[in-house]
């Protein structure tokens, strides 16, 4: 018997979707869809939109037009906390963790969505969900931190705590805005390692945005390069060819100065 291959349902579907800031343009129309559990990487140069888009699916920030459905729901329907939180979880570049924190602390900040505001300020005083914690700081190798401040940490242990956090929230779908561009190549592509096995483990939809073309090749599966805000091509990473990659980061002044000559 033949066996038939089975398509999952999308978990992100953005149709004709724009941004700008003031008169520059973030995103130009655009429309892509991303099934549940596709690991997809984000490239393109520097300011071609992939932290706007990253943020628009995170519904962070609204778009100027066009439409945005989140596990089949209108991104507006969404409510903010519990719903929000159980669907999308993100990391941004910065991390957003308090330096002053124990450990233990930015990793169940994950759980804020969840929690009631008594049971946020009481997890201050005594963590709540401590188990939870424990076993997310297990997996990324870091438990012997889980008391100690953040601040005191290497920049590659506070990238394993907001992905513990991450491990907590437990979302459907996982964004990471360059997770990995202040990392040295070894703990970079461990902790890509981590963040793709996780992901594929839980079954969970994961787009990142990454400077690294070598890395996305390697560790996801579907390449979406961005260029001025607009899809360059979109196709899975096995097909994605040198001249490809070579023509996405071509600089503009290049390209006119050869027009010219």
């Amino acid at each position: 018997m033949r066996k038939v291959k089975t398509i999952s349902n999308p978990m992100f579907e953005i149709k004709n979707v724009s941004k700008s800031y003031g008169g520059n343009i973030a995103l130009s129309p655009l429309s892509l869809t991303v099934r549940k559990g596709e690991t997809v990487a984000l490239v393109g140069p520097s300011g071609s939109g992939k932290t706007t888009l990253l943020n628009i699916l995170a519904n962070m920030i609204k778009p100027d037009s066009g439409e945005v459905i989140i596990d089949g729901i209108p991104a507006g329907k969404l409510r903010p906390g519990r719903e929000m939180s159980g669907k999308v979880g993100i990391i941004h570049q910065q991390l957003d963790l308090v330096d002053q924190l124990p450990v233990i602390h930015n990793v169940l900040a994950g759980r804020l969505g969840q929690w009631s505001l008594f049971r946020s300020l009481l997890s201050l005083i005594i963590p709540q969900d401590k188990e939870l914690a424990v076993n997310a700081l297990e997996r990324v190798g870091l438990l012997e931190k889980i008391y100690s401040r953040t601040s005191h940490l290497s920049g590659g242990e506070q990238q394993r705590v907001a992905l513990a956090r991450i491990l907590v929230q437990r979302p459907q779908a996982i964004l990471a805005d360059e997770p990995v561009s202040a990392l040295d190549p070894a703990r970079a592509e461990d902790l890509l390692q981590l963040l793709v096995g996780f992901a594929r483990e839980e079954q969970q939809t994961l787009i990142a945005s990454l400077h690294s073309v070598e890395y996305a090749t390697r560790y996801f599966s579907r390449i979406i390069a961005l260029r001025e805000g607009k899809i360059y091509f979109d196709r899975p990473a096995v097909e994605v060819k040198d001249s490809d990659l070579a023509q996405l980061y071509e600089l503009k002044e290049d390209a006119n100065a050869k027009a010219v000559s």
